[in-house]
């Protein structure tokens, strides 16, 4: 295949066309919610579920660790 100066020029200028009218699509698709949900079979006092409503409370906050 004989790749010139015009082809080179058309498929930037299309890859940079496509990746301008793209973008917003591309970033809304990343702002996506997820729910999760936990569950088990112990009693509320136990420090696995203590654990896990810290845990819970640090995330909503968004810090890790």
């Amino acid at each position: 295949m004989h790749l010139s100066r015009r082809h080179l020029v058309v498929a930037g200028t299309t890859t940079l066309l496509g990746s301008t009218v793209g973008a917003p699509f591309v970033a809304h698709a990343e702002q996506v919610k997820f729910t999760y949900k936990y569950a088990n079979n112990l009693p509320e006092t136990h420090p696995m579920n203590i654990w896990a409503r810290e845990m819970a409370a640090a995330i909503k906050q968004g810090r890790s660790s």
